[in-house]
């Protein structure tokens, strides 16, 4: 009896716990698993594995229980041959630890990267498995993401409409975001000669008021461009018309955190252009080996001395620019989408993340006095900070005052927010079908159906990072210094929520955090306060 039950130990520990029941249904079904992360996605639905994938020869290897149940095959073990077998159908697929040989229906297949065991669990070929079941695999070199899909998740395309259509946006005249837009309207009249876009450039500070006012009245555009932020208040106000394209194909061609940016309630408002973020910017005079984990910023006193300087400076009074740490150490904000409830501004990450600015401070990672926004560039750029937090449109300015002593990277374990450039779709536009087309050709994700490639054009004329998951393969955008920093930086980030409720969260916590670095307010005081503060504004 205890030889069986070591028996039944020893396969579970191979194959891995099962999280889910084998699938028969044929439904579409998308699986999103990310590198060295136990956090993976069935349609968009968070699960955990009991073991992460991993690159070795440059092939991803996953779980194979997981892997194979999601697609509806059964997995068994042979503990003396060493080999797993997964069965689907009439397909039978045999693999042996360390072997390239592989049996399928019993035929020899020789593969490059064999079946392996990894920390005790059986790790399978993700590709090969995938392909043999019948799945498509496709790649996210931004997020280290494996997406494997049992369906097309190519962007739909319709060539056939045609009309007028009308775009407002906030990118002036004669500017080179402006010469962009030509540009790319320009080409999207060539894929679509049936379609004429009337563009019509707004003051950006008057840009959403305009909107607001003008598109009940059936004045306003058929699309708007604009920060995702403003999504909340649009969709709310039933000005924006959720987007009709499945959310799993969506997510398949953009990155996920601009994905959940343009998001709302629930439902998909906008397509996403771009992605803006803060990240890690460093002097290499005093930054010798690259830090690797946020305990590494929080200490830098430690490793990364300035004299007569501090380590590291942020605009530590800007809840925008405190949030690298914030959702690091793991605060919140809301509770998914209820946006009354703000509980998680007052968790226990919060209160950490709050302690750790007290912290660095009292250790001397940051000045004595909070650090705006002008005296961080400042102590940076007269080489008195190591590190300095702050987002592209900077790297100019960094890279004139320092030279090639500036380095970037990601703020490692950091989770800033992040700012999407979106596409919006008019509640009253006239001609909804061309509108839509344009929404997806702007942003890129038409990629295979044109010879241009938008998102991949704006990042290499203005810099824009793309959401456009397509336009990496480009390599003069996955090489570019910049936006492979900021890609990387938000796929990890946090998008900023676009609930009208925000301000409130914005008002109270950057009056908040001056009080928590001068000493005023304990971190738990403070997050109580914010959590109290945030919820009477909410409530009124």
């Amino acid at each position: 009896m205890k030889k069986t039950l070591s028996m039944l130990v020893m396969v579970t520990l191979l194959l891995g716990f099962a999280t889910v029941l084998p699938t028969t249904a044929q439904t579409n079904k998308l699986l999103e698993l990310y590198i060295g992360d136990t956090t993976a996605y069935v349609n968009a639905a968070s699960v955990k594995l009991d073991s992460p994938p991993v690159i070795q020869n440059s092939r991803t290897l996953v779980p194979v229980r997981f892997i194979s149940e999601q697609m509806g095959a059964k997995v068994t073990w042979n503990d003396v041959k060493r080999q797993v077998t997964i069965a689907q159908g009439t397909k039978t697929i045999i693999l042996t630890i360390n072997s390239n040989k592989v049996l399928v229906n019993g035929k020899t297949v020789t593969i490059d990267v064999p079946a392996k065991i990894i920390n005790s669990r059986t790790m399978v070929p993700v590709r090969f498995v995938s392909e043999q079941l019948g799945y498509k695999v496709k790649w996210d070199p931004v997020s280290y993401r494996v997406l494997v899909s049992n369906f097309d998740t190519a962007m739909p395309v319709n060539k056939n409409v045609k009309g007028t259509i009308t775009v407002w946006h906030g990118w002036g005249l004669g500017t080179a975001e402006a010469d962009a837009l030509d540009k790319i309207i320009a080409e999207f009249q060539k894929a679509y000669p049936n379609v004429v876009v009337n563009q019509v450039p707004v003051d950006f500070n008057n840009l959403q008021n305009k909107f607001l006012t003008a598109a009940p009245q059936g004045q306003g555009p058929d699309i708007v461009i604009g920060p995702h932020d403003w999504i909340g208040q649009f969709a709310k106000a039933g000005l924006i018309d959720p987007i009709d394209i499945s959310t799993l194909v969506l997510r398949a061609n953009y990155l996920t955190t601009s994905v959940e940016g343009v998001s709302y309630a629930g439902k998909v408002y906008g397509l996403p252009e771009s992605v803006k973020s803060d990240a890690l910017f460093y002097n290499k005079d005093f930054v010798k080996t690259l830090p690797t984990s946020i305990n590494d910023l929080l200490n830098a006193h430690q490793k990364y001395p300035v004299p007569g300087g501090s380590p590291l400076v942020f605009d530590a009074g800007n809840f925008y620019h405190e949030s690298w740490l914030h959702f690091g150490m793991g605060g919140g904000v809301f509770n998914g989408t209820n946006y009354k409830d703000v509980s998680p501004i007052k968790n226990a990450g919060a209160v950490k993340a709050f302690q750790a600015l007290v912290d660095m401070k009292n250790k001397g990672v940051m000045p004595s006095s909070l650090p705006d926004y002008g005296t961080s560039m400042s102590l940076f750029t007269n080489k008195k900070a190591a590190f300095f937090i702050t987002g592209p449109w900077e790297y100019a300015n960094l890279k004139k005052a320092l030279g090639d002593k500036m380095g970037l990277m990601v703020i490692p374990g950091g989770k800033p927010f992040v700012t999407i450039e979106s596409t919006m779709l008019s509640k009253y536009a006239k001609n909804k079908p061309a509108a839509l087309e344009f929404m997806k050709f702007f942003t890129g994700a038409t990629l295979g159906q044109s010879n241009f490639d938008a998102a991949a054009y704006l990042g290499k004329q203005i810099g824009h990072v793309p959401a456009a998951v397509n336009a990496y393969s480009d390599t003069s955008i996955a090489n570019d210094p910049i936006i492979k920093v900021f890609s990387a930086q938000a796929a990890k980030g946090v998008p900023i929520p676009n609930a009208p409720e925000m301000q409130a969260v914005w008002s109270v916590v950057n009056q908040i955090l001056p009080t928590v670095y001068q000493g005023k307010l304990s971190p738990q005081e403070a997050a109580n306060q914010a959590y109290q503060q945030i919820t009477e504004q909410i409530g009124k």
